[in-house]
């Protein structure tokens, strides 16, 4: 059965019986509101999952924790301890908990904590509405508390293997903590389908393939996972060789879809961009690997970005340099745009959480709330509109080199400074410059992407720069030219030079590619320009 949600007619009862939480609006016109927005087409999740996922709401926790339970949660977060929970009303004893989160989301017990609640950690086997566990994320990374959601309903639409997601309000000992995004675990998730054998791996500290993993859950033995062969594959120096390895421990089609998926949705700090926020999970029955998304609180942040961005995930970059794998990956995109990644179900779904969280925010942070939703509901307009316009271009035709020299032209603007400017600069009887300036942090770029032959390549021009201040705790300041990528490099960094200054970087292709070109300025502040016309590549053969 599909779980991707059906059509909601209003709010749907709970199979168990226990009625659905409805959030209370202050008017007639709110609650009429409401139930017009819920009947729309396109509620969060199938009914695989559940009356917890099975339509858009806001689910009511309340928990209750003794005061030795508070106490080791102070001391020991990460450790389980019992909790009398209830959701909507229907309260479970002895349910485990702990204190979840990372760097950017963890907050201990007395702030806003992101929970994992355990209901067959002291009773094996029992279940909450078919699942063993939840989490609650705090989305302190995401004041909108609608990435995750729009995340996992495009990845839903597209007909990957993702956690479901729905909103939830917490209280904890009688504390209000306000909204937060409840989610199944990926157990539960692969556990949807009985009889299924897998096994599942989350990266340890970053870790890419040939890296180390942590073994989460499943019951397919290690000797049949094949996780160091899997390394091996995408380490095949020869494409046509490597593919086939690839794609007898892959299913490559759907590893294909996950990479385009994660660029539609701008989820930068994703596999394929920055081989983090992933999990792996052997499929006994297929005998292969699947890669899994997380982290989806922070996307859409670069709406412009291409639909070929650089690849930092090793397995993504092993399978896009194949040649041919990237016309494939357009036209997957181009079907994904109007089955997965569409405006008009994004802009509806954002519209019923608007209505649905709107009464549930604390009054400290509505402003920024209405912000962040107003930024993204823009920024899945502009993503759209973009992506549309950069897939319908043509293919890049290889660069032509006429005595040995290119000029490079098409640059764009990555990462513009809040308050800041990237802008092409000319003066009387002056040359041409692409200018980078700005009042304060910057780690800002003028980019152009070529398609080159196999050969070794220098990337040169001309550059000057001032007032530019050095970034605290950070090795890497100044202006200067880089090749994107793990195989790429970078000029020297400028950060004192007045008058024009000559700068390269060499460089080696080794099949026919795309090869991004940067002109970027790392800094505290200040300014750098790069002289237009002398911006070139030379083919050193």
């Amino acid at each position: 059965m599909s779980r991707f949600p059906q059509p909601a007619a209003g709010l749907m009862p709970h199979p168990s019986g226990y009625p659905s939480s409805v959030p209370r609006f202050g008017t007639l016109f709110g609650g009429l509101l409401l139930g017009m927005v819920l009947s729309l087409p396109g509620s969060i999740f199938g009914s695989s999952t559940g009356s917890l996922f099975s339509s858009a709401r806001v689910v009511e926790f309340n928990i209750r924790v003794s005061e030795d339970g508070e106490a080791s949660l102070r001391t020991s977060p990460r450790e389980m301890i019992r909790a009398d929970v209830s959701i909507d009303g229907v309260s479970w004893s002895s349910v485990g908990l702990r204190v979840k989160g990372r760097k950017g989301s963890l907050r201990g017990f007395d702030d806003k904590p992101s929970l994992t609640l355990d209901f067959a950690r002291f009773e094996p086997g029992r279940e909450c509405v078919g699942q063993k566990k939840l989490h609650l994320n705090n989305s302190v990374e995401d004041a909108s508390y609608m990435n995750e959601v729009l995340g996992a309903r495009v990845f839903l639409r597209a007909g990957q293997r993702v956690a479901a997601v729905n909103h939830a309000w917490v209280n904890l000992n009688g504390r209000p903590l306000g909204v937060f995004i409840l989610k199944q675990s990926y157990e539960d998730l692969l556990e949807e389908h009985p009889g299924s054998r897998w096994a599942l791996y989350e990266p340890e500290d970053g870790s890419d393939l040939g890296g180390r993993f942590a073994f989460q859950a499943g019951d397919v033995p290690p000797e049949q996972q094949n996780l160091s062969a899997l390394a091996l594959a995408i380490a095949e120096p020869d494409p046509a060789a490597r593919l086939r390895q690839m794609e007898r421990l892959v299913n490559v089609p759907a590893f294909l879809d996950f990479v385009a998926l994660e660029i539609l949705l701008g989820h930068r700090d994703g596999y394929s961009m920055a081989k983090n926020n992933y999990r792996l999970v052997w499929l006994g029955a297929e005998e292969r690997w699947f890669f899994l998304p997380s982290g989806m609180d922070q996307l859409l942040g670069s709406p412009k970005m291409p639909w070929a961005p650089e690849m930092h995930g090793l397995a993504a970059h092993a399978l896009l340099t194949v040649p041919g794998m990237l016309p494939r990956m357009k036209e997957a995109m181009k079907g994904l745009m109007s089955s997965a990644f569409v405006r008009e179900d994004l802009e509806r779904e954002l519209l019923v959480r608007r209505t649905l969280l709107r009464e549930r925010i604390p009054r400290r942070e509505l402003a920024s709330w209405r912000q962040a939703v107003t930024r993204i509901e823009l920024a899945v307009r502009d993503r759209h509109r973009h992506l549309s316009q950069d897939l319908d271009r043509g293919e890049l035709s290889p660069l032509v080199f006429i005595g040995g020299r290119a000029s490079l032209e098409d640059w764009r603007k990555v990462n513009v400074p809040p308050g800041g400017e990237l802008s092409r600069f000319s003066e009387p009887g002056k040359a041409r410059s692409l200018l980078i300036q700005s009042p304060g942090p910057v780690s800002s770029s003028w980019r152009t992407t070529v398609l080159l032959e196999p050969g070794r390549y220098r990337f040169q021009g001309r550059l000057r720069v001032e007032g530019v201040e050095r970034r605290k705790f950070s090795a890497r300041n100044g202006a200067g030219l880089r090749v994107v990528g793990e195989d790429g490099g970078s000029s020297p960094l400028f950060t004192q030079v007045s008058d024009w200054q000559s700068t390269f970087v060499d460089f080696e292709v080794q099949q026919s590619r795309r090869v991004e070109l940067a002109c970027e300025l790392a800094a505290a502040r200040g300014k750098a320009w790069f002289e237009l016309p002398s911006l070139e590549l030379v083919w050193r053969q």
